[in-house]
């Protein structure tokens, strides 16, 4: 106690001049930090209290905190600094750590503070001198957790007071963890019926943690704890001190740490270190609970330095006056201030023994002795030890610092409170952070465990329960560096939680000396070798055989340099044999040595047995050593046998996955039964299973055995065209098949069973008959009784092989098919565990050909030419279709001639096919065309010739009005043919002729096909009718010619006649009247005068003809001359005497020559 309060006045001695550091510090930071920072860490005054933060979005009122009526409520999580403002001048009174009256003047005795988070939120708040007073305000905490947890850090001086009825630091219901600072300090008191810190005189549960900082609390008058419960807490009391200083002192009737009065729910304390001063008020426990407490009380302290006073008729640890329940205490360490005897001999601490398994010693430490003189240890050093009985199952060697067992009895160990020292590892099953970083704070890198049975042929029987023993600082070589070593009898060990082994030199994680070990559980256990040493296994250069079996539990195993993770060390000289059925071991050797199996240079008789037939294995050998097997240049023999389980195995530089290590002296055998196996060879020329690279001369090569077993080889691309897995062939009678079980065929594509032996029977193949093909397939017999069933299914063969062409009905139509026989996997009862027939598949080819049919009556028909080689024909099918095929199979025939020209016997081909839904099932053969004749007879074309009126031209005249006949049913000119032919009158003369055709022709696209026509001509009747004659004139006067005539003038007109299209040569005129010889004939019979004709043929009008002069419609009388000037046209020269006074005297008369038609001209 005295050096206790020494500490505290130093630390007070250092207080001021620590405060003026920090205040340079503080002036020197806000220099260098940016403007921004500054900004964000400016105070902000509320009332009595300045508010601050480093969260660079600042405080924000009214969301993180709010000021109302005198209360500040804080409702953030962001880290906030509390301070008081220049409004707070009160001087409020407090004790400190040395039980010395002091004063802090910058207090309040109006504000308060209130901590309300979200409910699943915690407050982040330190206090840098904050001093409330509202002892004199009835109900009134200076400071109340009401929602939300708080996270308070103390820093510099801090003084709480409240009022009745409330804690000086209240939580209602809510989680107080309180830390501190070097200098941090925080004096809370409790009003009347309250607690110092944690509950007031309510029914809301408390839970305090300190973990730093000095707490000096002080219940109120009359029933609060110092830290804990309130009066009459209806609610559950916890507090836990991990560290800092806490000096509690309970008002009347109240634990200093714990329950208060008459506390009706449990209470629990627990301490595990800091320095705890607990008094207990009248009637109180120190530690545990108030007076007349009604429920459980439950004190742990496992460290720490603890001083309990307790107040009159009570416990200093446990039981207030007049409890109704006993406490239960539970002592495992720490240092205690109990001056009650001599330290030597005691064996209780404030009247209490330790657990079992534990002990009071004197302090052996002169520096601390005097204030606390004992302390509870485990009596087997770091270790604690639960079962058996000391002395005689177990004993403890505190100078070699061992704990050995000795006997089969039940032991669990697990390390005891003394043990402190930090021991890490790693997880690398843990597939979320394989490689973080796990710590086991209370290790040991001192003590070791012994496994040295009385009874050497005795197994010990011993729980690691969070064992952790670090000795890789032992150099010495010697049985001292491992952690733990079964020297003597076998080992039977389970494991629980989480456990670390590390060993020093020549010495295994896990150490066996010619006796089995075994492990189990569910815990984890980390396992290092020491240099030359397994993980778990042998020791360096041993001539002790290994034995280890593994059947739960994680097993983390890591050789040291040239040995094995699990199993023989460097330059071993004894068999090694390692066994695993169950949990997961993940297994790595150091340079040179195999994961699981053998370390580098094995000898002769340095053999390596290992056999997996269960749990999850992971080996990964390191350069030269395989996997699982043999390490480099292993003199002995190497025999591998995987049954079960999943392992996963790599091997180093050299070496096998499975099997032989680099450059191996011994044989190598590998048998694989069964398990889901993954293999990777270290090098090229290693193989995946089998040898690894450049045995010595003289070796054997390694015999492998695989029957059984899915296998992650991912070197096919199709998996059920596979022979091999990782370039090994099954064993005799046994198949690789694409593995067919849903859960593991992704990753694991192949597998290796039994072969069934899957055959056809017989499949042949028929003629189409209209029934299903028949097809049998068989597998052993032994298969079928184990429940292997044949499928069938079956695909044309000229499909192709995606599912969709398959089917599982037997085809009855005529093809080309293949048939498909396969099996499942299956158990195979008579084989071992897990062993499976292999699925296997057999495809065979076979037909189903068409039914020959034959036909009769055929014939040709002729046709009339269309200019197409298409025939007519018929024939009929004689009978042979399968009745269930009648009215589905008929007879197509086709024909065509030679060519399409008209023609007599006309060779002509005759096709024959089958049509209809089934006739894809039969064939006509070598019967399918015959040969005949027909004719082709022209096609008949009428040409009508058109009765045209035609003008007379004097020449042949051409008909271009004829007519072709409309085709029809074998008539008329096809489509794209054309006829031509000439049409014309068969006389010249005006009258009525018989048309005349011209010789047809028909051509089409510029060929001649006349020959195909038969042409009927019919002539029609042609009229040739006058043709209209042109009449030019002049008149003249003598010769002179001129229109303008004084009366007594002879006018003298001379006009030309001329018919219209005369041809020179033609007779367009019968001879004029008066005509005879072209000498010019005068006709005379002039008129009197009177108007009457004078050219006249004695009928009254003009003669046919004849040319005559006309004024208007009055015929004027004179002489008429004609003139035959041989080019087809005539000359009139027509006279008249104007006294006959015909004409009247005037000017602009017009004279008019009209000719009167005759022969072939008009009028």
């Amino acid at each position: 106690m005295v050096e206790a309060l020494r500490r505290s006045a130093e630390k007070a001695a250092l207080f001021a001049l620590l405060m003026v550091f920090t205040t340079l510090a503080v002036v020197f930071a806000l220099g260098m930090f940016p403007a921004q920072a500054q900004a964000q860490e400016q105070p902000v005054v509320v009332g009595a209290f300045t508010l601050s933060t480093t969260d660079e979005g600042g405080l924000v009122e009214d969301t993180d905190y709010t000021y109302k009526d005198g209360t500040l409520t804080i409702t953030t999580e962001k880290p906030v600094t509390v301070g008081m403002s220049d409004a707070a001048k009160e001087t409020i009174e407090y004790t400190d750590d040395k039980g010395k009256s002091q004063s802090v003047f910058n207090g309040t005795t109006t504000d308060t503070i209130v901590v309300a988070a979200d409910a699943d939120k915690t407050a982040n708040v330190t206090f840098d001198n904050v001093a409330i007073d509202r002892s004199a305000i009835e109900g009134s905490a200076a400071v109340r957790v009401s929602s939300g947890s708080l996270n308070l850090t103390l820093k510099n001086v801090n003084v709480l007071k409240s009022g009745l009825y409330c804690a000086g630091l209240q939580s209602e219901g809510r989680l107080l963890s309180i830390s501190g600072e070097e200098d941090g300090f925080l004096s809370a008191t409790g009003g009347r019926l309250a607690a110092g810190v944690g509950g007031g005189s309510t029914d809301a549960p408390v839970s305090v943690v300190i973990s730093g900082g000095t707490v000096v609390a002080t219940g109120g008058v009359y029933g609060g704890a110092g830290v804990g419960g309130g009066y009459g807490a209806r609610a559950q009391v916890d507090v836990e001190i991990s560290g800092g200083v806490v000096i509690a002192t309970g008002g009347e009737n109240g634990a200093g740490v714990g329950g208060g009065y008459g506390s009706r729910d449990s209470v629990g304390v627990e301490i595990s270190g800091g320095t705890v001063v607990a008094t207990g008020g009248g009637y109180a426990a120190g530690i545990g609970g108030g007076s007349w407490s009604n429920d459980s009380i439950d004190v742990r302290i496992s460290g720490g330095w603890t001083t309990a006073k307790a107040g009159g008729y009570a416990t200093a640890i446990g039981d207030g006056s007049s409890c109704k329940v006993h406490a239960t205490i539970t002592i495992t360490g720490g240092l205690f201030a109990d001056t009650s005897g001599v330290p030597a001999s005691m064996t209780k601490v404030y009247g209490v023994a330790p657990a079992d398994g534990y002990v009071v010693k004197a302090n052996d430490d002169a520096a601390t002795a005097g204030a606390y003189p004992v302390k509870v240890v485990s009596r087997t050093g770091d270790f604690h030890v639960s079962g058996g009985k000391y002395g005689t199952d177990y004993t403890y060697s505190d100078a070699g610092h061992v704990l050995t067992i000795k006997t089969a009895a039940a032991l669990t160990v697990s390390m005891s409170s003394q043990a402190d020292d930090q021991v890490s590892y790693k997880n690398p099953t843990d597939e979320a952070n394989p490689d973080a970083e796990l710590t086991i704070p209370n290790g040991t890198k001192q003590d070791r465990i012994v496994v040295n049975m009385d009874d050497a042929s005795a197994i010990a029987n011993v729980t690691f329960d969070g064992v952790a023993i670090d000795r890789r600082d032992d150099y010495s070589g010697g049985d001292s560096a491992a952690a733990v070593r079964a020297q003597s009898g076998s080992l039977d060990l389970t494991l629980k939680g989480d456990s670390v082994l590390k060993s020093g030199t020549n010495c295994a994680g896990l150490q066996t000396e010619g006796r089995s070990l075994s492990i189990s559980g569910d815990g984890f256990l980390s396992v290092t070798g020491g240099s030359g040493a397994a993980g778990v296994g042998g020791g360096n250069h041993t001539s002790a055989a290994v034995s280890v079996v593994i059947s739960g539990g994680t097993v983390v195993a890591t050789g040291g340099g040239y040995a094995a993770g699990v199993g023989g060390g460097w330059q071993a000289s004894a068999a090694v044999s390692v066994v695993i059925s169950g949990g997961t071991v993940v297994a790595k050797g150091d340079s040179y040595a195999a994961g699981i199996g053998g370390g580098d240079h094995t000898s002769d008789s340095g053999s390596v047995d290992v056999v997996v037939s269960g749990g999850t294995v992971v080996a990964r050998g390191d350069h030269a050593g395989a996997g699982i097997g043999g390490g480099f240049c292993a003199s002995g023999s190497v025999d591998v046998v995987v049954s079960g389980g999943t392992v996963t195995s790599t091997g180093g530089w050299g070496a096998a996955g499975v099997g032989g290590g680099y450059y191996a002296r011994g044989s190598v055998s590998v048998e694989i039964p069964g398990g889901q196996i993954t293999a990777q060879a270290g090098s090229a020329d290693a193989a995946a299973i089998g040898d690894g690279a450049d045995r010595q001369s003289g070796v054997p090569d390694a015999e492998v055995s695989i029957t059984g077993g899915v296998f992650a080889d991912r070197t096919s691309d199709d998996p059920s065209s596979a022979t091999m897995v990782y370039r090994q062939v099954p064993a005799d009678g046994y198949l690789v098949y694409a593995n067919d079980d849903e859960d593991s065929s992704s990753a694991y594509p192949l597998a290796v069973g039994r072969d069934p032996v899957l055959t056809f029977g017989s499949v042949e193949s028929k003629v189409y008959d209209g029934s299903a093909v028949s097809v049998s397939a068989s597998v052993l017999q032994d298969a079928a009784a184990d429940g292997v069933v044949v499928s069938l299914r079956y695909r044309s063969a000229d499909a192709g092989a995606g599912e969709s062409a398959w089917t599982g009905e037997a085809p009855s139509y005529a093809g080309s098919y293949v048939v498909e026989a396969s099996v499942k996997s299956a158990e195979y009862k008579d084989g071992p565990k897990g062993a499976r027939w292999a699925a296997s598949v057999v495809t065979e080819k076979f037909t189903i050909d068409c039914k020959p049919l034959s036909y009769r009556d055929v014939s040709v028909s002729g046709k009339v030419y269309d200019g197409t080689v298409d025939a007519s024909g018929s024939a009929t099918l004689d009978d042979g279709v399968v009745a269930s095929d009648e009215g589905k199979v008929s007879l197509v025939v086709s024909a065509a001639f030679g060519d399409a020209s008209a023609g007599e016997g006309k060779p002509v081909t005759v096709s024959l096919a089958l049509a209809g839904g089934r006739s894809s099932n039969y064939t006509l053969g070598s019967n399918a065309t015959y040969q005949s004749e027909a004719s082709i007879s022209r096609r008949p074309v009428a040409v009508v010739g058109g009765s045209d009126s035609l003008v007379y031209t004097g020449g042949v005249l051409s008909v271009g009005s004829y007519t072709v006949s409309e085709p029809d049913a074998g008539t008329g000119l096809l489509d794209g043919h054309v006829l031509s032919v000439s049409y014309e009158a068969s006389g010249t003369a005006v009258g009525e002729h018989e048309g005349k055709f011209g010789e047809p022709s028909v051509t089409a696209g510029g060929e001649d096909v006349t020959s195909n026509y038969a042409v009927e001509l019919k002539s029609g009747k042609v009229t040739v009718v006058q043709s209209s004659g042109t009449v030019t004139a002049d008149s003249y006067k003598g010769d002179d010619k001129q229109a303008s005539f004084t009366y007594g003038d002879t006018i003298t007109v001379r006009a030309t006649v001329t018919a219209t299209g005369n041809k020179p040569g033609a007779v367009v005129f019968a001879a004029p009247r008066g005509l005879s010889d072209g000498s010019g004939f005068g006709l005379s019979g002039l008129s009197d005068g009177s108007g009457s004709s004078s050219l006249s043929d004695g009928s009254g009008s003009s003669a046919p003809g004849t040319a005559a002069l006309y004024l208007g419609d009055k015929e004027l009388p004179g002489d008429m001359t004609v003139t035959d000037n041989k080019d087809g046209s005539y000359s009139f020269e027509l006279e008249y005497d104007t006294s006959r006074k015909g004409v009247p005297i005037e000017d602009g008369q017009s004279l008019t020559v009209r000719f009167s038609g005759n022969a072939n001209v008009a009028d």
